[in-house]
């Protein structure tokens, strides 16, 4: 899981919790990772919820988005990025 090592600067502290789940979940777990690669798995599990949880407070503060309003931006970044010479493939989708 070199991903969730790469996130972490070099400098940051861990702590330790022990954590309690089903079995049915450990048994998965450990068909993909080497026990050593456990909490890098754990932790980027982890960060993509809290990111779920940012995105979901987000959505509560200021309601779900506008379809139009987004096709509208869209739009207008991609026109503002060719204006700017900028090569995306995001047109073509």
């Amino acid at each position: 899981m070199s991903e969730a090592s790469s996130e972490t600067s070099a400098d940051e502290r861990f702590g330790r919790r022990t954590v309690s789940m089903p079995q049915s979940v450990l048994v998965r777990v450990d068909q993909r990772v080497a026990s050593r690669e456990f909490s890098a798995y754990v932790t980027e599990a982890v960060r993509r919820q809290l990111e779920r949880d940012d995105l979901l407070e987000l959505i509560a503060e200021f309601g779900p988005s506008d379809p139009e309003a987004d096709a509208i931006a869209d739009a207008r970044l991609e026109a503002a990025l060719a204006e700017a010479g900028v090569v995306t493939d995001h047109g073509a989708q």
